[in-house]
């Protein structure tokens, strides 16, 4: 099977667009169209249906997708292999990231691997953790940044830090050493979408946060602004607050609660040499980020 036929089905897929699957990779309309009969007229089923909004699959490219998502996969890391033999690092690594990763860790994590490997080019999906986890389980998209409570399986640890309540750095609150979270619960609560957040969802479920939000949000820096601006209080991860403390104090909770933060993948058989490239260049990029105190060191698997 040709398979560049078919990673430029995958594109018209992820994309929706022959269009946009062109523009990508460098065809013209036509010729993806062209590609795509040639692609279902080899296999002698039809793979997608064509209109004017687009493209979506039929029940037989629903079926084959994954199948064809694997092949494109295999392909690519062979592709690589006999490039890292010739000496070269060459690929493409397709990875998803959720705000707050995308916002302190991975412009770092995408200069020093650019200025590694600048012939491996990269693609980053922004999406929240139910969003990631389906992409992954799919295979459009071989590893995001999670926390281990988003992640299915296959979870390479990173770093942790820890939940904090976050009050107005003018509040008698910002003295304490801890915050109990019977205490936190008797003030204005600005809360973080839990369906966003398994992490908080967490707190409040099992460690029984009892407090009703008066607003709820999926955008951490604006919660953290409208905390500043002494509308009431929160719950967000250390990494925020390392980052962006300005005007708010981030407090440990009572009971104290550590997320653990890195990169869920499809399976570590299934790994280019590209994507393994890239999980050691954000192993040492979040190496540093610990030794300069704004994270924590990765615990053990529990």
């Amino acid at each position: 099977m040709d398979t560049e036929k078919c990673k430029v089905l995958l594109r018209a897929v992820d994309t929706g667009s022959f269009t946009k699957a062109a523009e990508e990779l460098g065809y013209t309309p036509s010729g993806v169209t062209h590609m795509m009969n040639a692609l279902e007229e080899d296999l002698g089923v039809p793979l997608l249906f064509r209109s004017r909004s687009g493209v979506t699959l039929t029940s037989a490219g629903q079926e084959l997708i994954g199948s064809i998502r694997d092949l494109v996969a295999s392909a690519d890391r062979m592709d690589q292999q006999v490039a890292e033999m010739q000496g070269l690092s060459v690929g493409h690594v397709r990875f998803a990231s959720g705000a707050s990763f995308a916002r302190y860790m991975i412009p770092e994590i995408v200069a020093r691997f650019k200025d590694r490997y600048p012939n491996i080019t990269l693609e980053i999906m922004e999406a929240g953790g139910g969003e990631m986890r389906a992409a992954i389980a799919e295979h459009r998209i071989s590893m995001g940044f999670l926390t281990r409570k988003e992640a299915d399986r296959n979870f390479i640890s990173l770093c942790s830090d820890d939940m904090l309540a976050i009050v107005p750095e003018n509040s008698p609150l910002a003295e304490r050493d801890v915050m109990d979270l019977d205490e936190l619960a008797k003030y204005p609560y600005i809360g973080v979408n839990m369906d966003y957040d398994h992490d908080v969802e967490y707190i409040v479920k099992e460690m029984g946060f009892s407090a009703k939000p008066f607003l709820v949000s999926r955008d951490e820096q604006a919660i953290i602004a409208m905390v500043r601006e002494g509308l009431g209080v929160s719950i967000v991860a250390g990494l925020h607050v390392a980052f962006d403390s300005e005007g708010i104090v981030g407090i440990p909770l009572n009971p104290r609660y550590i997320r653990d933060v890195g990169l869920a993948i499809v399976s570590e058989e299934s790994l280019s040499p590209a994507e393994r490239k890239f999980i050691e260049v954000a192993q040492d990029v979040v190496a540093e980020m610990i030794e300069d105190g704004l994270v924590l060191p990765p615990r053990p698997q529990q």
